[in-house]
């Protein structure tokens, strides 16, 4: 056989690329590159007379795996060092993803009639920038999803993600995508997010959402939310939203919503928030909701209310109120709102007031208060009077009274009379 040999013995000796198979015959088998100058596992298994698949049993070839791997490692981390995160050397330079966004901060200071400098210094520029580059900062440290980069998605390629694939997904990778991508999410996608890492999205991105998909979010989501993505929702994202997750919502939540958003809200789900939340309300988010959720409110939900945003109540509202829920309401709160909404009272949600929150009614409130209420104070009621709130009154409201609740009057009250 050309390039074979014969020993002393007559036996066959076969060429450098060849090793015995275990079974008396010869098997061609080039030597493959091996790390750290090891021999090749042919040559060694050769020359133990075994086949590789034996070798590789014994303790020798058992040894030069683990070799081998090591090396291995060793060389995969020195190249991640040397060509960067996302497996090769990136370009150098902005990417797709940078440029696109450079342009539509551009786009956005143009529309102001300002320069890209100038609308950097505005409140809408700090904050598109601050979007950016938490953003571009998160590109940066995002792992590659299936070899890909996150950023490279489409909204198609989004679509089609597997949902138990995106239940891994962390911060950073949804921080990479690209808001005009988010919208190929649906519900089930939504459902299996890592609650911890929807604080990735930021206002575009929640913008982009599908406003049926949100519907997948559940309470730890939504308590996960970051507070400055808030105000990429709209009225349709918000009525979207599974009762059960509003919850999770938070009173700077609420506070970053716009009030055209908070209006498309139901009643089931403004019920659901938890009574903390409602801090965050603003007078014109009250203002938007209908009068009727009102009744939907206990004395919890009262009691946490922005004493400056009742103002965003009128009479309707107030009228909505569960007598039970009147409890809630504290001096500064009955001081802010306006006597128009006070007029909304009926006598038992007036009787229903704490004492303490009697402090609150100023004189133009007690004047549009029907006089017939007054035989529903008692006389803690009276002595929370602020003393120049009674002059308010007129002979009717005091002829009202009832003899009990005169105790109450101070010197103070009866002098300005």
């Amino acid at each position: 056989i050309a390039g074979w040999q014969r020993g002393e013995d007559g036996s066959l000796m076969p060429p450098e690329n060849w090793a015995v198979d275990g079974q008396g015959g010869y098997v061609f088998s080039p030597p493959d590159p091996s790390p750290s100058g090891l021999p090749s596992p042919n040559e060694l298994a050769g020359a133990a007379g075994l086949s590789i698949a034996d070798w590789a049993l014994t303790d020798e070839g058992k040894e030069y795996a683990q070799v081998v791997e090591e090396e291995a490692l060793a060389q995969m981390t020195l190249a991640g060092r040397e060509q960067g995160i996302y497996g090769y050397e990136p370009p150098e330079g902005p990417s797709a993803q940078d440029l696109a966004e450079r342009a539509e901060f551009e786009g956005a200071a143009a529309a102001a009639g300002l320069t890209p400098e100038q609308f950097a210094s505005t409140a809408e520029g700090r904050a598109k920038g601050d979007e950016m580059g938490r953003r571009a900062e998160a590109r940066a440290k995002a792992e590659l999803i299936g070899g890909i980069r996150p950023d490279s998605f489409s909204e198609d390629d989004i679509a089609n993600l597997e949902f138990s694939l995106v239940s891994d997904f962390d911060r950073d990778q949804f921080a990479s995508f690209a808001p005009t991508a988010v919208a190929g999410f649906g519900k089930d996608h939504f459902a299996a997010f890592d609650p911890t890492a929807v604080a990735g999205f930021g206002k575009d991105h929640f913008a982009a959402f599908d406003p049926t998909a949100v519907a997948g979010f559940g309470r730890d989501h939504v308590a996960a939310f970051d507070t400055a993505a808030m105000a990429g929702l709209d009225y349709q994202h918000m009525g979207a939203f599974d009762t059960a997750a509003m919850a999770g919502f938070k009173a700077d939540h609420v506070a970053a919503l716009d009030a055209t958003a908070i209006a498309g809200l139901d009643k089931d789900q403004f019920a659901a928030f938890d009574p903390s939340a409602m801090a965050g309300f603003k007078a014109d988010h009250f203002a938007a909701i209908d009068y009727g959720y009102m009744t939907a409110l206990g004395k919890d939900h009262v009691a946490a209310f922005d004493p400056m945003a009742v103002a965003g109540f009128d009479d309707r509202h107030i009228a909505a109120f569960d007598t039970a829920a009147m409890a809630g309401f504290k001096a500064d709160h009955v001081a802010a709102l306006d006597a128009t909404a006070i007029a909304g009272l009926d006598k038992d949600q007036f009787a229903a007031f704490d004492p303490s929150a009697m402090a609150g009614f100023k004189a133009d409130h007690f004047a549009a208060i029907d006089y017939g209420y007054m035989t529903a104070l008692g006389k803690d009621h009276v002595a929370a009077f602020d003393p120049m709130a009674v002059a308010g009154f007129d002979d009717k409201h005091i002829a009202a009274f009832d003899t009990a609740a005169m105790a109450g009057f101070k010197a103070d009250h009866v002098a300005a009379l």
